[in-house]
Order: C-alpha cells, then structure tokens, then sequence
C-alpha cells in the first residue's frame, strides 16, 4: 500500500494525504455548523411573530420624510427582512447638557429629530436567544437596517414575542 518514497499506491505522499483528509473534514465541520447550528438553530427553537421598539437617534428631517409606515427593512449586514414598519413616533432630539453656572439640564438640538419605530416580524425563539434577521436581538443591541433609499442605525428598545 506504502511503497518506498512513502506514497500511498504510488500516488500520493503519506503527510500531504493526512493534510488533505483533515482540510476536507475541517470543511465539513464549519459547513455542518453553519447548516445546523446557526443562531437559532438550537434545539427547541420555534418560529414566532415578535413586535420589536427601535429608537433611532439625531436624524434630519429628510430621513424622516424617507420612513413611512408599511415599509419593509432589512438588515444592512445580511439583507435578511427584519421587519415592516407598523408605527413611527417623530419627537424632536433632546440632549442633556451644562450650563454656564453648572447645572445639566435638557435642551432640543436644532432640526434634529429622535425617531421610534415598531416593526413586526418573525423570530426564531429559542431557551437562550431570539434571533431576528439571522441575528441574536436583545434590548440594547444595535441594529443598522436599510431600505433601498435610507440607512439607519437603531437600538432596540423593546421586543414582544406574539
């Protein structure tokens, strides 16, 4: 099987036969993880409609003419739906800052708005993560979304499973 120059039937040698037989079995193992045990993917996960808050911060007036209520957004980092806008609530931006003697107190920042959105969508939930879009969702966690005209980055603020 083994001849004298150490290949195997003449063809191949011994250690170039090992790298090869571990390159395809490392292969597999990342293509059976990415195939079966994704975010989500875990044991018991189940498909759920989730209604989740996203606050997007210290935007122009021309982004907020640009969302509207019955949009789809996607995610920017893997194109995967997110969600449909169902309620958009516009308030002007406040941020907190010192005065003169001091104190801190809320002032509005010029021609800059603050924006909370509610989509709906579709989670996969499971005993340790609600994953939306392909992703881990958890309150705090920064999501950046697109449309085909607008880029955002958001906060989630709030998840409700259905």
């Amino acid at each position: 099987m083994v001849d004298r120059k150490g290949r195997v039937f003449g063809l191949i040698n011994v250690f170039d036969l090992a790298v090869v037989v571990i390159m395809i079995a490392l292969v597999a193992g990342v293509a059976y993880r990415l195939a079966f045990m994704g975010p989500g993917a875990e044991r018991g996960a189940e498909q759920r409609p989730v209604r989740v808050t996203l606050l997007v911060e210290d935007v122009r007036q021309p982004t907020v003419d640009t969302i509207r209520v019955g949009q789809v957004v996607r995610d920017h980092d893997n194109n995967a739906v997110f969600g449909t806008i169902v309620a958009m609530h516009v308030r002007p931006a406040e941020r907190t800052v010192a005065t003169a003697d001091g104190r801190l107190v809320s002032a509005q920042v010029p021609e800059m708005f603050d924006i909370i959105l509610e989509l709906d969508g579709t989670a996969s939930v499971s005993r340790d993560a609600i994953v939306i879009a392909r992703k881990e969702t958890r309150i705090g966690t920064q999501v950046r979304l697109r449309t085909q005209t607008l880029f955002v980055l958001t906060v989630v603020t709030g998840i409700a499973l259905r």
